[in-house]
């Protein structure tokens, strides 16, 4: 159970990088709202995934997996988008 709660503070870090990186690595202002609007519904869908997997759970953990769920699509976004911060890709 420890686990999961190390692991909620950085992947909720994650979700807000690729948010806040997309605008700069996106050809254009709706590219960037579809990137978001992907990321958001694929999120929401496996936090769900999780949210049900956890459904005998005390609440507090049955919010504790959406949110880790939702986390960890935003993970390899974030990641690309850090990697292209380092090499000075913009647009």
């Amino acid at each position: 159970m420890l686990i999961e709660w190390v692991l909620l503070f950085p992947l909720l870090v994650a979700v807000g990088y690729a948010h806040w990186r997309l605008p700069y690595h996106t050809a254009s202002r709706g590219m960037a709202m579809f990137s978001r609007l992907l990321l958001l519904v694929v999120g929401f869908g496996v936090g769900w995934s999780a949210l049900v997997w956890a459904r005998d759970d005390p609440g507090w953990y049955q919010t504790v997996a959406f949110l880790t769920g939702f986390g960890l699509v935003h993970v390899p976004a974030a990641f690309i988008l850090w990697s292209k911060r380092l090499r000075g890709v913009d647009r």
